[in-house]
């Protein structure tokens, strides 16, 4: 099971790592799935409209809306 949390995840920040400070409504320790995984607490969220930011710890993804 941790490889597979790593895989998504690092598979995730691979294609939409950022260096961007997070968005103005960025709300820490929530609960969410990224692929197969659920993350109870552990993840951060902000948007905006045009992207979504996510991190855990250090690694933080901003994924722009389709």
């Amino acid at each position: 099971m941790i490889f597979l949390v790593r895989h998504d995840w690092n598979r995730l920040a691979k294609l939409y790592r950022t260096q961007e400070a997070p968005p103005l409504n960025f709300s820490r320790m929530n609960s969410g799935s990224v692929g197969l995984v659920y993350y109870k607490g552990t993840l951060n969220v902000g948007t905006n409209c045009q992207e979504i930011y996510l991190s855990l710890e250090k690694t933080a993804t901003t994924v722009v809306w389709v």
